[in-house]
């Protein structure tokens, strides 16, 4: 199962095609993810008042101090796992939503974990709205929980990782870690495989700090 629901396309926004030619153009290849950033609306993961800015390429404040990521960050993380129908993916901050919703768009089943109470529950309000019904989200400590619900096929990591290998042990044969490290010269995305390996730099990105526990919020 997919996850992936009928997707409102943002039709009426002209700015839709040059957003994505502009993806493409830095290195967005992958169909499924570039059919799931058509077709999965952004302006819906933004707070309202953001709304005008959901096509451009910025990072955008959410409740509870965390951001939902620039479309190309969010579109490289979604390339990184390369999505394929009938794997399985865990994702460890789920914030607003948006990654789960196109890494479902791209053929993944997701398990969405996120400490912040109120992110959680709104991100599956918003999720289920849209279509996304098979993606599920808890409100969970994701540094505490992945390991016990198994193994899956994908585990993306929405922040910085100190020990990439904590989380590679999610991971079923042939699987892939995606997440954030934290390098001299700043944040990292990073892939890493099951099989072991010092991981692939996906080049510099922006992500915050893994934090345990969780949270209410406002």
């Amino acid at each position: 199962m997919s996850g992936r629901g009928p997707f409102p396309v943002e039709a009426t926004d002209e700015g839709l095609a040059s957003f994505l030619m502009g993806l493409r153009a830095r290195g967005i290849s992958d169909v499924s993810v570039l059919r799931a950033l058509e077709g999965v609306p952004r302006r819906a993961f933004a707070p309202p008042r953001y709304a005008d800015l959901s096509l451009r390429d910025v990072a955008l404040p959410l409740a509870c101090g965390q951001t939902l990521p620039a479309p190309l960050q969010a579109a490289a993380i979604a390339q990184a796992a390369a999505p394929r129908p009938g794997l399985r993916a865990i994702e460890i901050g789920a914030g607003s939503g948006y990654v789960s919703a196109l890494l479902a768009g791209a053929g993944l089943a997701v398990v969405a974990l996120e400490r912040w109470r109120t992110l959680a529950v709104e991100a599956e309000a918003r999720l289920l709205a849209l279509g996304f019904a098979a993606v599920k989200v808890a409100w969970a400590d994701g540094l505490a929980e992945a390991d016990r619900l198994g193994q899956f096929d994908r585990v993306v990591v929405d922040g910085r990782m100190d020990d990439p290998d904590r989380f590679r042990r999610c991971l079923s044969k042939g699987g892939l870690l995606v997440g954030g490290t934290a390098e001299t010269g700043g944040a990292r995305l990073m892939r890493f495989r099951a099989s072991g390996g010092a991981g692939e730099d996906l080049g510099p990105a922006r992500f915050g700090p893994l934090l345990a526990g969780v949270a209410q919020g406002r």
